[in-house]
C-alpha cells in the first residue's frame, strides 16, 4: 500500500505557489508557539519536473527541505527524525503504471481467503455485501479481490500514480479524477498509505500535515454510517524521512481527531511508549472508525480554514 493526494478527496489546499518555502533561514522555525495547531499549514510543494522535462528528478532529502517544512514535521521539534534511509518510488518523478488482468485479480481473491492479518480480519467484520469500497493507496488488487470475496458490489482503488485493474467490479483512479466527483462510500479503507502522504517518495508533493488534512477529506467521503478501516504504523512518535511517519502519543491523536473510535485490531496503548529497537519492523494496527456526530445529529463539520485560504488566494489570482 503506498501514498495518494489529499486533493483527490476533495479538500482544497493551498497553492504551492502560494507562498515561497525556499528561504531556509525562515525565522518562524524559532516560534514553538505556532505548533499549537492541529494542522500547522496548507503548504504543498511540487517538487517534479513538469511534463516534458528532460531530466528525471530525485525527491527531496530531509536537508533539501526548508526549514518552515522542517519545523512543521517535526511540530517544531517534538518529533525526531531519522534521515538514514531515503527511497525514491516515484521513478525519477515521472511516476509509475501497473496493470493487473482479471485473472490477476481472480487470483488474489484465491490468497486473500487465506490472509489472516490484521487488515483481512477487520475487512471480513466489515465488508457488507452489496457495499461500495474506497482503497486509499495501492499498486496490487489484494485487498480489492478480498473485498469482492467478501460481498462487496464493487470497489474503488485511489492513487497518485497511474494503476489498471482489468476487472468489471473494481474501478481506478488517479487522485484528479476522484476530484472531479462528490462520490461517497460505504467503507474506505486507506492500509499503510497514510503514514507515507506528503513525504514525496511516491512523487507526491512535500506537505509537512498530508496525513491529518487526508483524514478531513476521507471522513467527507464517508457516506451515512460509513466507517474508515485505517492501519498505520505505531510507537514512539517518529519521522522517518522519506520513509514514513511512526505515530504515537503526539501524532495519533491528531490523526484520529473528528473520529469515533469503535474498535481495534492488533492495538495495545502500550505500544505507542515502548522503545523499539527496529522501526523498520513496523507495528501496524487497525483502527476501525466512523465520523463523530455533533450535538444537531450530524458528522462534524467538514469546514476547513484551507478552504477559506484556497479561496482567498483564488481571489487574488
Amino acid at each position: 500500500m503506498r501514498c495518494f493526494a489529499v486533493a483527490a478527496l476533495g479538500l482544497v489546499v493551498a497553492a504551492a505557489t502560494a507562498k515561497d518555502d525556499s528561504d531556509s533561514s525562515d525565522s518562524s522555525d524559532a516560534d514553538s508557539s505556532s505548533c499549537d495547531g492541529r494542522i500547522l499549514s496548507g503548504r504543498r510543494r511540487d517538487w517534479r519536473v513538469p511534463p516534458g522535462g528532460v531530466e528525471k528528478q530525485l525527491p527531496p532529502r530531509w536537508d533539501g527541505l526548508s526549514a518552515s517544512e522542517r519545523r512543521e514535521f517535526t511540530r517544531c521539534g517534538a518529533i525526531p527524525v531519522d534521515t538514514g534511509m531515503f527511497v525514491d518510488d516515484s521513478f525519477g518523478g515521472e511516476g509509475s503504471h501497473y496493470r493487473y488482468s482479471r485473472r490477476d485479480v481472480d487470483g488474489d481473491q484465491a490468497a486473500a481467503r487465506r490472509d489472516s492479518g490484521f487488515v483481512a480480519t477487520a475487512l471480513r467484520k466489515h465488508v457488507a455485501r452489496g457495499s461500495s469500497v474506497l482503497v486509499v493507496g495501492s499498486i496490487t488488487p489484494r485487498r480489492e479481490a478480498l473485498c469482492l470475496d467478501l460481498g462487496a458490489a464493487r470497489t474503488t482503488t485511489v492513487d497518485y500514480n497511474r494503476i489498471d485493474f482489468e476487472h468489471p467490479q473494481t474501478r481506478t483512479l488517479t487522485v484528479d479524477e476522484l476530484a472531479d466527483s462528490d462520490e461517497t462510500f460505504d467503507l474506505i479503507l486507506a492500509d499503510s498509505s497514510l503514514d507515507h502522504d506528503g513525504l514525496g517518495r511516491y512523487g507526491d508533493p512535500i506537505a509537512p500535515d498530508a496525513d491529518l488534512v487526508a483524514m478531513d477529506a476521507l471522513r467527507r467521503r464517508l457516506g451515512p454510517g460509513g466507517k474508515l478501516l485505517l492501519s498505520v504504523p505505531v510507537g514512539p512518535d517518529l519521522l522517518a524521512f522519506n520513509l514514513m511517519r511512526i505515530y504515537g502519543p503526539l501524532r495519533l491523536p491528531l490523526l484520529l481527531e473528528g473520529f469515533d473510535v469503535l474498535d481495534t485490531i492488533g492495538h495495545d496503548e502500550a505500544i505507542l511508549h515502548r522503545p523499539v529497537a527496529n522501526h523498520r519492523r513496523t507495528h501496524e494496527p487497525v483502527f476501525v472508525l466512523q465520523a463523530t456526530e455533533t450535538e444537531g445529529g450530524g458528522n462534524q463539520s467538514n469546514d476547513h480554514p484551507l478552504e477559506e485560504q484556497q479561496r482567498n488566494d483564488d481571489a487574488e489570482l
